[in-house]
């Protein structure tokens, strides 16, 4: 046996092994389908660490006349378990490898009899175990001789693993319940760590590995924190502006200058969007068919009543009123606003709550110069949709399996010394934005803060 890990996943048609392998692997061109049979051919998926190939996981179909299969080889006199059984299962790949009525076992056993390896065998625990149905995939690969891992997969509920354990216990060295649209990261490595107990030789290399995934999952949230900050940097500190009509009142010019920063935003969302999907290396998974913002507007009324609720609103509001009337940079650190911030906090969270946030209202003032009308400064609240609306993504990309293709769900509200942080930055990039360049510390602060949040978001997902 080579000491590059090799985990041939096999087991009845249709009950998640290549949803096992999408998961474990996070890629989402493994081919997943409710309809029986999409897999017809063995895969492999390596995983590589600084181009060297660490492990490889491989996908195989169901079995289909498995017990044809135990007739020919107890002809042909395989024992229980011995060390010429992977002799006897070469043979048959070998006298039986353009026979159609074996396809799939040829395929199965291929990979196994090249490299020897881990069987993962997958099945759908939520429904009743039946030794006619199973036994005589689970003796062939016991035939084998190879390590053996079950897994069993909850597809439908629980109610029938204990029964599975029972039955399977005396046949594995291992058995697992793990739910590949369910898994969170954390539950992918934890597997990975216990394919690793079972074959001494594996375990340097399969560590290297899980090092490298939670390495790159600390890079990935670091790039993606870069790519909020400069995606709200820029939105802040682009151009709006507009021609003046005589004709139309401010209220109209200002409703044009909307127009024209909703466009803006949504061009630079679009892109920076495409960017982190790119980042996570995603190449099919429906992004925009789970991400609601299917247009990317981040301005729209419905984006801003789910992105920015009324109570972090008046958390803001809060915070600014308390920020306008005085120096609040220490007073949440401890919990609260502190006594001469009473009135602001009072007032601010009173308008926050209250009042119906319609998009243009993030536009907070506007001038005219020549025949122009232009945007002059944008309220922090924009800031905190675009945040959340990218945090929404991330989560999606990251702590979702690859196996899973329905949404997910984050509270998009911040607690006070979070919100407080949030303002506290915004307001310094509105009072830079009017410069040629924002200094390095904002850039870094706001990097920061944004990370924080990711990473926050991924421990209360895991």
């Amino acid at each position: 046996m080579d000491d590059k890990p090799v985990f041939v996943v096999t087991g009845p048609p249709n009950k998640g092994k290549s949803s096992l392998v999408s998961a474990l692997i996070n890629d989402d061109r493994v081919e997943i389908d409710e309809r029986a049979g999409t897999t017809t051919k063995s895969v492999e998926y390596p995983i590589k660490v600084d181009g060297e190939t660490m492990l490889a996981i491989w996908d195989t179909p169901g079995f289909e006349n498995v017990r044809q299969l135990k007739e020919i080889l107890l002809d042909w006199g395989i024992k229980e378990s011995g060390k010429d059984n992977l002799e006897l299962f070469r043979r048959f790949c070998h006298e039986y490898r353009d026979d159609r009525d074996f396809h799939n076992e040829i395929e199965i056993l291929t990979p196994i009899v090249m490299f020897g390896g881990m069987i993962v065998y997958v099945v759908d625990s939520s429904v009743p175990y039946s030794d006619s149905q199973y036994l005589n995939e689970i003796e062939i690969i016991k035939m084998t001789g190879l390590p053996r891992i079950a897994i069993l997969n909850p597809i439908d509920g629980s109610d029938e693993l204990e029964e599975w354990r029972t039955h399977l216990k005396e046949h594995f060295s291992l058995i697992k319940v793990f739910n590949p649209y369910k898994t969170t990261f954390d539950e992918r490595l934890r597997l990975f760590d216990a394919f690793s107990h079972l074959e001494s030789i594996w375990e340097e290399r399969i560590h290297k590995t899980i090092e490298y995934l939670k390495r790159n999952r600390e890079n990935v949230l670091h790039d993606s924190a870069n790519i909020i900050s400069v995606t709200v940097l820029e939105v802040y500190h682009s151009k709006y502006q507009v021609p003046c009509d005589n004709l139309k009142t401010e209220a109209d010019h200002i409703k044009l200058l909307f127009n024209e920063l909703e466009e803006k935003v949504r061009r630079i969302f679009d892109k920076r969007k495409n960017e982190i999907v790119n980042l996570f290396g995603y190449r099919k998974i429906p992004v925009n068919a789970s991400y609601e913002l299917k247009e990317n507007n981040v301005l729209q009324k419905t984006s801003i009543k789910k992105y920015l609720s009324p109570n972090q609103k008046a958390l803001i509001g809060a915070v600014v009123g308390a920020s306008a009337g005085a120096t609040v940079d220490v007073t949440l650190l401890g919990g609260g606003l502190g006594a001469p911030t009473v009135l602001g906090t009072i007032i601010g969270a009173g308008v926050g709550y209250l009042k119906d946030f319609d998009p243009v209202n993030i536009i907070k003032g506007v001038s005219k110069t020549g025949r122009m009308y232009k945007v002059d400064k944008l309220k922090p609240e924009l800031g905190f949709i675009i945040i959340n609306c990218f945090r929404e993504l991330i989560t999606l990309l990251y702590n979702k399996s690859a196996a899973d293709r329905e949404p997910i769900k984050i509270n998009y509200d911040y607690d006070k010394k979070t919100t407080y942080k949030f303002v506290h930055i915004m307001n310094k990039v509105i009072k830079e934005s009017n410069l040629d360049l924002y200094s390095d510390n904002v850039k870094t602060e706001l990097r920061r803060v944004v990370q924080d949040q990711l990473v926050q978001d991924n421990k209360m997902v895991n």
